[in-house]
């Protein structure tokens, strides 16, 4: 059994309960140590992707859900790990679909789990956390994204990661498009020579919890015909981070929100470790 040296770190986008470190947060850092502790290097990769086809956002979720899949598998490619991928969409996104997968006991401890939603989300004035509810068309259900991060947490798997892609802003208000063109592409460019040492970095050898959304609560989530403005930005910083010399977690997740300034404010919470490792050439 390998026992890394432990270092927490946590960004909060916004504080939750006004500054205050919730009783929720300390469970999350204890399922992190328990993690950590067990182990460090994941075994398999397990990614349920969901989004809504059905709406008028169908053509960006789809091209949402192309990217993220495209790119989960030039990650596991470069360090030679299994992926297993499960696509809701359309009729088959529904709670208890997502629910029966989360329960699955193909996930364990070693695994990496990803959990990645692009569709319609809002808040009300009950929403009690800075995460969205999101929006679940083939059934018109509704379900707090919290109650999402809860159910996958409880796998304590080597590492979580937990994205949602959708507005935050209240059920009744109303906004126009910001004026943007189609043209916010992935970055192409990257070193492929440096991927796997990159990639092991961020996923392999990086246990805990990774939550991200698209926007701070009250501000809206925009997309493209050729996809969603934060999944774009993401996906781009995750390519450069391949030239980074200390390539990390919370530095892709800051330039995918700078990146994305003109137009929303992505929001995210960290709970991760990482061992001690050099710089990169």
């Amino acid at each position: 059994m390998h026992i890394p040296l432990i270092c927490i770190g946590i960004y909060t986008a916004q504080p939750l309960n006004e500054g205050r470190f919730s009783m929720k947060d300390f469970l999350l850092v204890i399922a992190l140590l328990v993690t950590t502790f067990f182990q460090i290097e994941a075994k398999e990769f397990h990614a349920l992707l969901t989004g809504d086809t059905f709406s008028d956002v169908k053509e960006a979720a789809s091209c949402d859900i192309k990217h993220i899949r495209k790119e989960l598998q030039t990650v596991c490619d470069a360090i030679n790990m299994p992926l297993h991928i499960k696509e809701l969409k359309g009729k088959a996104l529904t709670k208890t679909q997502v629910r029966k997968w989360i329960g699955s006991d193909a996930i364990t401890s070693d695994d990496i789990v990803l959990f990645y939603f692009t569709g319609h989300g809002f808040r009300t004035e009950k929403t009690r956390t800075i995460w969205p509810c999101i929006f679940f068309p083939a059934k018109k259900e509704i379900i707090e994204f919290t109650d999402i991060i809860n159910e996958f947490t409880k796998k304590s798997a080597a590492l979580c990661v937990i994205i949602a892609d959708c507005c935050n802003n209240f059920y009744q208000e109303k906004g126009l498009m910001p004026p943007f063109g189609e043209n916010f592409l992935l970055c192409k460019n990257f070193h492929p020579q440096r991927s796997e040492e990159v990639y092991t970095r961020l996923f392999k050898n990086t246990t805990g919890i990774i939550i991200a959304s698209g926007s701070t609560p009250g501000k809206r989530s925009w997309c493209t015909k050729k996809g969603s403005i934060f999944t774009s930005a993401l996906l781009t910083c995750l390519k450069q981070e391949l030239h980074e010399t200390n390539p990390r977690w919370d530095h892709l997740l800051l330039e995918t929100k700078n990146m994305c300034h003109k137009f929303q404010k992505p929001q995210f919470q960290l709970y991760i470790s990482t061992p001690k490792q050099k710089a990169l050439r």
